[in-house]
C-alpha cells in the first residue's frame, strides 16, 4: 500500500498522520473565520500564524 510506504518514509504512524490532518483542518476553519471578518481572539491567532510559518515536508 502506497499510504503505508509514505507514512514509513516520513516516520509517521497512521494515528499521528490523522492527528496532524485534524489539526490542519481546525487551522483552516479558523482561517476561514478570519477571512469572513469574524473576530478571533489573539490568543488563538498568534499560535496559528506560528504553525503556518512552519513547513511540513512529506516524502513521497
Amino acid at each position: 500500500m502506497q499510504f503505508k510506504r509514505v507514512l514509513a518514509a516520513n516516520q509517521l504512524t497512521e494515528a499521528a498522520f490523522f492527528k496532524s490532518r485534524q489539526r490542519a483542518l481546525g487551522q483552516m476553519n479558523l482561517l476561514s473565520a478570519l477571512r469572513v471578518g469574524q473576530t478571533v481572539p489573539a490568543s488563538l491567532v498568534y499560535p496559528l500564524f506560528q504553525v503556518m510559518t512552519q513547513k511540513e515536508n512529506l516524502t513521497l
